[in-house]
């Protein structure tokens, strides 16, 4: 491990070897309408300039003009040790995993990390509509969200029962509705994505495509719901308590996992305490904590609504409901020009 860290040597047949790799996952993402949805939806959120609106694993572009020198000068750049931590997880004390890395990693100069900054991102003020063609697709892919909460927001724990509530579990009141009771997707499920400058939250199913428009209706029904029309009830604040609390040791069950769970609290500058407080902060929110979250993060009438699916059998149906304006979108999630 300490080889890969400090002395990394990108060769140029590896480099191509990954490049055909990412690239041919691409051509295949684009065709696939879920990909294809996951994909463009933080682009249309943040904006297809900010960081954050970026595919994670890079565009056609990107990946064709990547060089071993921009591989390295990146390393070079971003990987130093005072910026930096060594998680152990196992059969093994401190002392020993003190002295293993005093002689594995001792040598690894101290430097100073490029200092990464993000524009501010204002989020939608209106409802818009972004139609993505996937001509003879069976089904419809749809997002709908809009910007969420930063890792560090002290509304995380009473934004994430009150997720559990709405999208977050099997039992939660949008996959109730969409699967359980309409029959209209195999799941429907709501999301916060939460980063260390803010994230962004999604409702997201797969429906049937003949059924866009009535699941587009009840989809905003659930929103405007956990948002003030109907409150969550004692039975939902129980259930959903349950759910994340007994949970919550699935987490822990390997020593990946364990070290996974560390590694995101350094990441965050969250204390290591954090882990032992979870099950309390889930029991103590109150019903008006949860109002309050909904009512601060969720607005119906202030999110991006996406939709992949076969134009030609649902943008009229789409239209009628008024939801907002529409924007029709390219493969490749660009607006088409007029």
């Amino acid at each position: 491990m300490a080889d890969v860290a400090l002395r990394p040597s990108f060769p140029a047949e590896e480099l191509d070897r990954q490049r055909k790799q990412r690239l041919d996952a691409i051509v295949q993402e684009e065709q696939n309408p879920a990909a294809a949805a996951g994909l463009t939806f933080p682009k249309l959120v943040y904006g297809a300039d900010h960081p954050y609106g970026h595919p994670v694993a890079g565009t056609k572009a990107s990946i064709e003009a990547l060089t071993v020198a921009e591989l390295k000068a990146f390393h070079a750049a971003n990987y130093v040790p005072n910026s930096s931590a060594l998680i152990f997880v196992g059969d093994v004390t401190l002392d020993q995993a003190v002295a293993l890395a005093e002689k594995q990693f001792g040598a690894w100069a101290k430097g100073t990390a490029a200092k990464i900054t993000l524009p501010d991102v204002k989020g939608p003020t209106e409802n818009v509509v972004y139609l993505m063609d996937r001509q003879d697709a069976p089904q419809s892919q749809i997002r709908i969200g809009a910007l969420g909460l930063a890792r560090t927001s002290p509304d995380y724990y009473a934004v994430e029962l009150m997720n559990t509530i709405l999208g977050g579990a099997f039992s939660s009141r949008l996959n109730l509705n969409l699967r359980e009771d309409k029959g209209y997707s195999y799941g429907a499920f709501n999301g916060f994505t939460s980063r260390s400058l803010g994230g962004y939250w999604a409702s997201n199913a797969g429906v049937k495509t003949g059924v866009t428009k009535e699941s587009l209706v009840e989809i905003q029904k659930e929103l405007r719901g956990i948002s003030g029309e109907r409150p969550v009830t004692a039975d939902e604040m129980a259930q959903a308590k349950s759910n994340l609390i007994r949970g919550y040791a699935q987490r822990f069950e390997t020593n990946g996992q364990v070290a996974g769970e560390i590694g995101t609290l350094w990441v965050y500058g969250l204390p290591l305490e954090t882990l032992g407080r979870y099950e309390s902060t889930i029991d103590a929110i109150t019903p008006d904590q949860v109002a309050a979250a909904a009512k601060k993060y969720i607005d119906p009438g202030k999110t991006v609504i996406l939709i992949v699916g076969d134009r030609s059998k649902i943008e009229e149906s789409v239209r009628s409901l008024n939801l907002g304006r529409i924007v029709l979108l390219t493969a490749d999630g660009k607006p088409v020009t007029p």
